[in-house]
């Protein structure tokens, strides 16, 4: 193999040369004098010619590169993102390694070949886009002017490149907020994924903070610490906002820049709240000068776009009027002057507390406590600290040094590690923090009171523009996000939701923080957990949330992208529990209490959901660190070792390939005792290559009947989900052993439909069931999930490389009436002939026809028959009829009896509820 010179590989690689193997050696005699601007360039360079095809074939009709490089110890990890015909192409990234040894292509080989051309224009795309989500603030995206929200991308499939429009759709609720991929030249929905990221004087650094999180009794005053924040800029008197991060609060309340009334319902484009108006004091408030944070849309919003449950929705105006309250995203809190001993810096009493009774803030009676802890200063400089150590410690952890920072929409630095400034002086993009962000309290009874007619008890509100629905308090969230940047543009909304804009139309990345009965920004764990979400989008921007195999739909990428954030939250501080302080009382939600901790596997703890479904990932890293540990080893090491396997994920990475990487670079990093340990962690923990078949029901010892092992919860996707056309598979298939003169079994649960509202609702999600009968000897049969079609997207069922004879149309799931929840009751029933004589296996598998849902209580029934062998009369043929002839109703031979007249009755009920 040819070596080259340094030089070479920066200025002018002969790629010609290079790419005749994969392995690329290049002489780096100053590694450690790199620069990742450097790198990036000479990998640009290598990929851009022609001799590259060499190496990878597929990456033929690629016109130019985004690579993104960042050192990790004595290496180089590029992702290069290809772009065709000028559209970048998303879901074929190349992950390149330059190291000591060379240049290496170690993940990424997607073919680039075009199989669309661009056909539909923006608008229609956003229209199809728009209507595909509940809860959007677009109400007819054919009739407004609606532009920005979309740009063209390259889709990578198994079969080539879709051209597609990515649309962020913007919505009420941010939890709601998704990006929809639209084929350009069908106009096909291709994937859904959620979004649920001044003047010279010195600047005040001294702050008084809790140095992790209060503890998870209560909060405690006296376990308050001093600091110094790192980074700050400004003046006494100034927001807080450092080289590297900047905070902004939730302002329920504003005082306008002009002195005006209206300014929120004015803002120009391109402009936020923040930069109109400034958070109101009480005794702004109490003078009469503040503006409450409200929107009313002149044309009202159709009767979809809020999350209303369907049995009220026979009530609801269409359109709606309304008058609504938001959240003005300002920075709230402001440095201090200094007095006595106290230096001027951010000393503010931290109070977190919920809300004690319903009376709204600033009303008489409304609970001082939880009103204040809704708007408080001292949230922004806890969360403003603890992003800022963990950033520093994340960069001593990849290079030793402080060089690195966030890519994308995050920050934009120098390649030093400083801040990019701009004219002003100023850094460009510090990494954005919202706190006590709060969500309008959308009370399904409280809205019905106001919609419904007099004549039902009503007040007949929304209707008209002079008579809206008013939606004037908020509720709180138990919950935390990161969310990327909008990377459309520029964005033209209706000028009255600009205000509202900055949940959807981020120009940044950022993370959002917002409140339970406890609020998250004060929890370290939560900090360091979604500030992880920050630095796993720059490694690999393109991550999925859910996938799909041969076992079905998974959500192994995005409880990949929690576990990494959950084990790194944990290692920087030596303590496996998550959110011991936020997640208090929680039984479910973002970060509800979790501990890495643990002996959880797949497909036991598997659930379809990305934190659930993290947790034996990150007890194996956890696991595989206390190995490591107690050997004398270094946890900076092999967290360094860890985060370079996970800058070399693809954007559908999966556990098992994960796995591979962490267990390579552990064994380059330490050697083959602790790589092998952690390949033992995998394999027992189900990490690698799980068999995603849930036992539901076996033959009980008796063998007349069975035993079920109930699945409490599964989380369902819906075909966009999953990017299907037809339908998506779930997560888990189920095994059913059946005894001896079964007739059929009846797989049931409760359903509650994906995309309703806060109160359940949201409409049917319909399903069906594949069933396929299995050898009873076989524990490892299952359906295999194949998908098909000129773009890969049609899910198809097999059983030993045949296609399974599956209709969703008759295979339907019953679904019962919605209760006031919007739960239904839904099932199942598979039909047999009656065999006395011999047991019989089968796997199901639940498919979405539409929308995603959450099931419950996944049980079984068998079905009983009263087709049984009668006694043998004594004649020698054993069928008990005296006749001597043997008719087949002996166990000793397949039986010819027919069914019974119930099972008869039973098979036609089937038919009758599968046509409803």
């Amino acid at each position: 193999m040819l070596r080259t010179t340094l030089l070479a590989l920066l200025l002018a690689i002969p790629a010609a040369a290079q790419v005749s193997s994969p392995a690329l050696p290049v002489d780096l005699p100053t590694l450690d004098t790199l620069r990742a601007p450097q790198v990036e360039e000479a990998v640009r360079r290598t990929l851009l010619d022609a001799a590259w095809l060499t190496t990878d074939p597929g990456f033929v009709g690629a016109t130019d590169v985004k690579v993104r490089a960042h050192r990790i110890g004595q290496r180089f990890v590029a992702r290069v993102t290809p772009l065709v015909q000028g559209v970048a192409v998303e879901g074929a990234d190349r992950v390149i390694v330059v190291d000591d040894q060379g240049l290496r292509h170690v993940g990424g080989r997607a073919s680039l070949a075009p199989t669309g051309t661009f056909r539909l224009g923006e608008g229609d795309a956003t229209a199809i886009a728009v209507a595909g989500v509940k809860g959007s603030l677009i109400a007819d995206a054919t009739v407004e002017r609606v532009s920005g929200l979309a740009r063209k991308v390259w889709l990578a499939t198994p079969t080539g490149l879709r051209p597609a429009w990515r649309v962020r759709v913007p919505t009420w609720r941010i939890q709601d907020l998704s990006d929809v991929w639209v084929d350009a030249d069908t106009g096909a929905v291709l994937k859904k994924q959620a979004t649920a990221r001044l003047g010279e004087a010195a600047a005040p650094t001294a702050a008084r903070i809790f140095e992790y999180a209060p503890a998870a009794d209560g909060l405690e005053v006296a376990d308050l610490v001093d600091v110094n924040l790192v980074g700050v800029r400004g003046v006494v008197g100034g927001p807080l906002k450092g080289d590297h991060f900047e905070t902004a609060n939730c302002c329920k309340f504003v005082v306008c820049n002009d002195n005006s009334q209206d300014c929120l319902q004015n803002i120009p484009a391109g402009q936020t709240a923040k930069d109109v108006a400034t958070c109101a004091t009480q005794q702004d408030i109490d003078d009469g000068i503040a503006v409450e944070s409200v929107i009313q849309p002149p044309d009202g919003i159709p009767s979809s776009a809020l999350p209303i449950p369907a049995q009220f929705a026979s009530f609801v105006p269409d359109p709606l009027y309304v008058k609504v309250v938001f959240c003005a995203e300002i920075p709230r809190a402001h440095s201090t002057p200094a007095e006595g001993d106290r230096p001027a810096g951010w000393f503010f009493t931290p109070v977190d507390g919920d809300r004690a009774n319903a009376t709204k803030c600033g009303e008489a009676g409304a609970d001082p406590i939880g009103c204040a802890a809704e708007e408080d200063e001292f949230a922004e400089v806890q969360v403003y600290h603890g992003t800022q150590v963990f950033f520093d410690h994340i960069r001593s952890v990849l290079d030793g040094g402080d060089t690195f920072c966030l890519g994308g929409q995050s920050q934009l630095c120098e390649t030093d590690g400083s801040p990019t400034l701009g004219d002003d002086g100023e850094p460009t993009r510090p990494f954005h923090i919202a706190t006590n962000v709060l969500f309008p309290e959308f009370d399904t009874q409280a809205l019905f009171t106001q919609i419904a007619p007099p004549n039902f008890g009503g007040q007949g509100r929304g209707a008209e523009p002079g008579n809206p629905v008013i939606i004037d308090d908020f509720q709180r969230l138990p919950n935390a996000a990161f969310v990327p940047a909008l990377e459309g543009g520029p964005v033209q909304i209706p000028p009255e939701l600009q205000a509202f804009a900055v949940l959807f139309n981020r120009p940044f990345d950022s993370n959002v923080y917002f409140q339970g009965s406890r609020d998250f920004a004060y929890d370290g764990d939560v900090t360091r957990h979604e500030f992880t979400h920050a630095l796993v989008h720059s490694f690999v921007p393109g991550l999925a949330s859910l996938g799909r195999d041969a076992f079905g739909s998974h959500a192994e990428s995005g409880g990949l992208n929690e576990g990494w954030a959950d084990y790194f939250s944990s290692s920087f501080i030596n303590d496996p529990v998550v959110g011991d302080y936020a997640g208090q009382g929680l039984a479910a939600g973002e970060l509800g209490l979790r501990n890495n901790d643990n002996d959880k596997r797949c497909p036991d703890d598997i659930i379809g959901e990305v934190h659930a479904d993290a947790e034996h990932w990150t007890g194996a890293l956890w696991a595989i660190r206390e190995e490591h540990l107690g050997g004398g080893g270094d946890v900076k090491a092999l967290d360094r070792a860890l985060l370079e396997a996970l800058a070399q994920s693809d954007n559908d990475e999966d556990m098992t390939r994960a796995a591979g990487r962490a267990e390579a670079a552990i064994r380059t990093a330490f050697g083959d005792a602790l790589a092998d340990f952690a390949h033992t962690e995998f394999v027992e923990r189900g990490i690698i290559s799980c068999q995603r078949v849930w036992p539901l029901a076996v033959v009980d010892a008796a063998g007349t009947g069975i035993t079920v092992t109930r699945k409490d919860i599964l989380f369902q996707p819906g075909i966009a989900d999953v990017g299907v056309a037809n339908f998506a598979p779930s997560v888990l298939q189920f095994r059913v052993d059946v005894p001896a003169g079964s007739a059929g079994f009846t797989l049931k649960w409760q359903q509650a439909a994906g995309g309703g509202g806060l109160g359940g609702g949201g409409g049917e999600a319909p399903m069906a069931v594949a069933v396929a009968e299995v050898p009873v000897d076989d524990a490892a049969a299952h359906i295999e999930w194949r998908y098909e079609g000129a773009s890969g997207n049609l899910a198809v069922p097999y059983l030993n490389d045949a296609a399974l004879d599956f209709n969703e149309t008759t295979a339907a799931v019953t679904l019962g009436a919605a209760d006031d929840n919007g739960v239904q009751a839904a099932s199942f029933t598979q039909t047999l002939t009656s065999d006395p004589c011999a047991a019989r296996s089968f796997v199901a598998s639940i498919v979405s026809l539409d929308g995603g849902a959450q099931l419950q209580n996944i049980d079984i029934d068998n079905i009983a028959t009263d087709v049984a062998c009668p006694t043998d009369d004594g004649d020698g043929d054993g069928d008990g009829d005296g006749d001597g002839v043997d008719e087949g109703c002996t166990c000793n031979g397949t039986s010819k009896s027919s069914a019974s007249l119930g099972l008869l009755v039973l098979a036609m009920l089937g038919l009758r509820r599968r046509r409803r």
